[in-house]
């Protein structure tokens, strides 16, 4: 960061420790911090027994293998060195053989879909909120809490169910037909979220009202975080063992591109998003006057004026 934490920007005013300017970075170091107990995991996680054996460790083998066996209540049956072939582990260039190439495109692609859709969505989900016109604030405790908020806990609620769904039917139907179908009506209902900002018709279709906006963001919520579940769990068993980390990584590094350019490309579309939401179609008007939106949207389209930001 380019200034310590707490200190005031010189564009801002002088305010409290959790105030305008030093709170959003006191949020940035706390959800920083658990990336720590990464080396309080790995200290408490123990090798396979196949990855200690192809690294000659026979010995550590036969020892994670007699404590699998005993907590399962299995006779225990070492192996020897003899039985054992180490090799190197596999390249990158293995994904890509003829027995591997078509379910790395495949997957790598699916990877790039589900995070192009979800960060290049949900990062831009402040402005587009505020766009619809339908943020309302709320009172607690003498306390004004900014309605965009609550949408925000609403939305991180409905994900748990969403995970806990998709862990459930990935054992219970499959899981190529929970990861799809997640995929699909996570699709369908960013649709109907979309279709129901103001004065929007997309192909013919729009909808208007608080509940298609409120449950078009949810239920996309939702599905969108249970595929993150199912494809987590699929992703592995695609390869096999001697190439298995190396294709996982391959996927999520391939996806990882897609979660770059998905808001950079909302960013770049602004002009049309921006106005899809906030102004007439076109079919219906050759021009945009913000002073017809409602309060809230107005005040976002003159906000993202002023400060020539991008907003959704």
């Amino acid at each position: 960061m380019a200034f310590p934490l707490g200190a005031p920007h010189r564009r801002h005013r002088r305010g409290p420790l959790l105030g305008e300017v030093a709170g959003w970075r006191l949020l940035f170091a706390s959800a920083a911090f658990p990336a720590l107990l990464v080396f309080v995991i790995r200290s408490q996680l123990r090798e396979t027994p196949y990855y200690l054996a192809r690294k000659g460790d026979v010995d550590g083998a036969n020892d994670r293998i007699r404590a699998i066996a005993e907590e399962n209540g299995e006779e225990f049956t070492p192996i020897t060195a003899e039985s054992v072939e180490i090799r190197e582990s596999a390249s990158y260039a293995r994904l890509f053989k003829s027995d591997l190439r078509k379910r790395t495109v495949t997957i790598a692609l699916a990877w790039f879909a589900i995070n192009f859709g979800y960060y290049g969505v949900f990062i831009w989900l402040p402005q587009t909120v505020g766009a619809a016109g339908v943020v309302e604030s709320v009172t607690l405790a003498g306390t004004t809490i900014e309605g965009i908020y609550l949408y925000f806990l609403l939305i991180a609620l409905v994900q748990f169910p969403g995970y806990f769904s998709a862990a459930y039917l990935v054992e219970k139907i499959g899981r190529k037909p929970t990861l799809g179908s997640y995929l699909a009506l996570s699709g369908l209902f960013t649709f109907v979220f979309a279709a129901s900002m103001p004065n929007v018709s997309l192909f013919g279709a729009g909808f208007s009202g608080f509940w298609p906006f409120l449950g078009g963001l949810l239920a996309a919520s939702f599905f969108t975080l249970g595929a993150w579940g199912a494809i987590y769990a699929y992703t592995p068993e695609l390869f096999p063992t001697e190439v298995r980390a190396t294709g996982n990584g391959f996927a999520g590094g391939v996806g990882k591109i897609g979660a770059v350019v998905g808001p950079i490309l909302a960013g770049a579309l602004v002009e049309v998003g921006y106005l899809a939401a906030l102004a007439p179609s076109q079919s219906r008007s050759s021009s945009a006057d913000s002073s017809s939106l409602p309060s809230d949207a107005r005040r976002w389209a003159n906000r993202c004026s002023e400060t020539h930001s991008y907003c959704f």
